[in-house]
């Protein structure tokens, strides 16, 4: 059966680069904000220009996350997202990208200078593009002070966001696209939960989830987590492993970490549970 150009559409394999470069053309190359000013004479005009542009003449200066960067150019050659760089068919990149435009179009929405406006449909079909991309790759955005953040979807880390909000920064946080190899924050985030186990580890005692205690206990005690098992005076074994598989194991004790918090609230409901038949009527 002959596909439909929807059919097509759906079932495209993601082109990192060319999803890029269409951001692009709206971004830097499309002139869809309008910029009025006052000429020599008194007289109003207007000047037409690119997102890219207006923001890095206009708002840049005022952006909070702009760190040591002095202009748009200069960020974007940092991280290495100029339009040179989206030629490269590369998924980091696409995400890193993404989240640089996010965070640009805020700027853009909370800065605009009162008397200009901008085309909000080209903006919107940028917005939309990136939403049905992460969609695919199962990435979702999140908002914390202004800032959007590109984050894996995971049903566990949501899940236990909501119900422990106090560790809601810090599952997005182990979330985040970026960071894939960086083991001292995955490291200092799996610090974190360390504590917050402890203060719950006692519900798991004594259950048939006691193993689960033992097994979070190993992770964090002989994977340089909570102490020193690479180098030199190590407080517990010494651990032999690369960066990668380190990594990996960081990971498995993130998931089993969310597993300990997840059955620690079932169980506050098992208690509830338990009491239900307090509610039955007696039908004799």
């Amino acid at each position: 059966m002959r596909e439909s150009i929807i059919d097509k559409i759906n079932n495209t394999n993601i082109n990192y680069s060319d999803e890029m470069i269409r951001i692009e053309l709206i971004f830097s190359k499309a002139p869809i904000v309008e910029h009025f000013y006052v000429e020599n004479f008194g007289l109003p005009a207007t000047n037409m220009m690119t997102i890219e542009k207006y923001i890095n003449d206009f708002l840049f200066i005022k952006y909070e996350y702009a760190g040591t960067y002095i202009s748009v150019r200069d960020m974007r050659s940092s991280l290495k997202i100029t339009e040179k760089d989206l030629n490269k068919n590369n998924k980091e990149r696409l995400l890193l990208y993404y989240e640089f435009i996010l965070n640009m179009i805020s700027l853009l929405n909370r800065k605009l200078l009162p008397t200009d406006r901008y085309n909000k449909s080209s903006v919107n079909k940028l917005l939309n593009n990136i939403q049905i991309v992460l969609e695919k790759l199962n990435y979702r955005i999140v908002e914390k002070n202004n800032y959007f953040y590109i984050i894996e979807k995971d049903i566990s880390s949501s899940a236990i966001s909501e119900i422990y909000p106090e560790l809601s920064d810090t599952i997005i946080e182990y979330r985040r696209f970026d960071l894939k190899g960086n083991l001292v924050a995955k490291r200092n985030i799996l610090q974190t939960l360390s504590l917050k186990v402890e203060g719950i580890e006692s519900k798991l005692k004594g259950t048939t989830y006691n193993p689960l205690v033992r097994d979070l206990k190993n992770l964090y005690n002989n994977l340089h987590i909570r102490h020193n098992n690479l180098g030199e005076n190590p407080n517990n074994n010494i651990i032999e492993m690369d960066d990668k598989t380190l990594e990996n194991w960081y990971d498995i004790t993130y998931d089993t970490t969310l597993t300990a918090l997840m059955i620690c609230n079932y169980l506050d409901y098992h208690t509830k549970i338990d009491s239900l038949p307090n509610y039955y009527q007696n039908k004799n």
